[in-house]
């Protein structure tokens, strides 16, 4: 590559970067009003994120969209998608952990805190193994398959040629079974 070709590549960067730094107090704007309330928690990562799609266009688009005063749109446009989309990098980076997992509060009752002991552990198995026990032989097979090997339902309807809407409703009357009869060890 020539020298020329270079210094205008150069140019054409630094042309970039001074636009983008002349809008970013718009785009800060752009992003308080696309994240709303989630601006404290990730409105500056999704701001950069966004930026940083709109850099690794082509420096041609680049220079397209400031021509065409479009640049603003187009990053803000990036950031809206960016944090609806939830298949997008920033929510699967971002956003997902927060969904997955919740906050604690600490006057809320959870439940037991305490681990078993070795007692109530074998308390408990007693109970399940009774509750197995009771249930029908042909229907402790299934249950068996789907609990322990995790077999899919469509799969279990194939073989034992039972629906799998039956399935669902005896799977249900037998964890409901086990949860009442061992509910003191929940």
């Amino acid at each position: 590559m020539n020298n020329s070709y270079i210094d205008s590549m150069e140019k054409d960067r630094q042309f970039v970067k001074d636009y983008l730094n002349k809008i970013y107090p718009q785009l800060v704007i752009n992003c308080k009003k696309t994240c709303g309330a989630g601006y404290s928690q990730w409105g500056d990562d999704l701001l950069s994120i966004s930026i940083q799609f709109f850099l690794e266009k082509p420096i041609e688009v680049q220079l397209e969209a400031i021509e065409n005063n479009k640049c603003e749109n187009f990053i803000t446009f990036i950031m809206a998608m960016q944090l609806k989309s939830s298949s997008s990098y920033f929510y699967t980076r971002y956003r997902k952990e927060l969904y997955a997992s919740r906050e604690l509060i600490t006057d809320l009752n959870y439940g037991r805190i305490q681990p078993y002991s070795i007692h109530e552990k074998e308390d408990m198995l007693t109970c399940l193994e009774e509750c197995i026990e009771e249930m029908d032989p042909e229907f402790k097979i299934i249950f068996f398959e789907k609990v322990y090997d995790g077999v899919s339902l469509r799969d279990l309807s194939h073989k034992y040629d039972i629906s799998i809407h039956n399935l669902t409703i005896k799977l249900n009357e037998q964890h409901n079974n086990i949860k009442n009869k061992c509910e003191c060890y929940l």
